[in-house]
């Protein structure tokens, strides 16, 4: 396989982490480990157990809090827009800063699931360094959504079938992103991928981890439901839980498939 792993990603120096179970990943993996920690404060995060997730849930309630605040900012766009009336722009308002914001989640919901202490600098860089990647995907996926808009409103005027043709590739481009974003944003903040690798390791592992994939989509469709029946006030306290849990499920089956290719890669 090379010096480098299939899927790309690369440790950031000195950021190497404790393994307790006897199998290193090879040069380049992530600076985040599925592993237990062992220190009194660890409590077992990286363990995927509900009762360390709730640990590291009520340790960080101050970072938490802060990305709930930073979802609510970028969303302010989108709810003005909502006031106004112009529904049919809240989709395309939302997406560029609510990837952004989404993406600034995820980075602090794996700093906080890491077994390294959370400051204050480390949370504000990572931020930073994920903002693009947010941006970017939220970018793609506006372009697909205006032309998916664009396709059937040019079916509904000129009742011509060659506008269906267009629906393809954007409906697509859309599906792809829903079903590998969650994992897309973790691969990105968590172990570093980018570019092209980061699509494929994204896409690889939502399909070989279906039960993970579905759970997390379902977490993020249930909490927009409840958004919708009990109103927007609740971003204030459900982005950054919800970006915890939602990595919580992801990363163990991210941390399996790159483990699995690994001892097949030797």
């Amino acid at each position: 396989m090379g010096d480098r792993p299939w899927w790309g990603g690369a440790a950031p120096a000195g950021s190497a982490h404790r393994r307790t179970d006897g199998d290193s990943l090879q040069a380049g993996c992530a600076p985040v480990q599925m592993v237990e920690d062992e220190s009194p404060r660890g409590r077992g995060r990286l363990t995927g157990r509900p009762r360390a997730v709730l640990h590291a849930l009520w340790d960080n309630l101050p970072a938490l809090a802060a990305v709930n605040l930073v979802v609510c900012l970028a969303l302010l766009p989108a709810a003005a827009c909502a006031a106004a009336g112009r529904w049919k722009a809240v989709p395309l308002v939302a997406l560029v800063p609510g990837t952004t914001a989404a993406a600034g989640a995820v980075a602090t919901a794996t700093r906080v699931l890491s077994p390294d202490p959370l400051r204050l600098r480390g949370w504000a860089a990572a931020m930073w360094r994920a903002a693009p990647l947010g941006a970017g995907t939220g970018l793609v996926g506006g372009i697909a959504l205006t032309a998916v808009e664009y396709d059937v409103h040019a079916y509904r005027t000129s009742e011509a079938t060659w506008p269906l043709l267009g629906l393809l590739p954007a409906g697509a481009v859309l599906a792809l992103l829903v079903v590998a974003g969650g994992h897309l944003l973790v691969l990105a903040t968590a172990y570093g991928v980018r570019g092209r690798r980061l699509w494929y390791a994204a896409l690889c592992c939502a399909a070989r981890t279906p039960a993970a994939t579905l759970a997390s989509l379902m977490l993020v469709g249930v909490s927009a439901l409840v958004l919708v029946v009990l109103g927007p006030g609740l971003l204030f306290l459900l982005p950054g839980p919800i970006a915890l849990l939602s990595c919580a499920v992801t990363l163990p089956a991210i941390q399996s498939v790159l483990r699995e290719d690994t001892q097949d890669g030797g």
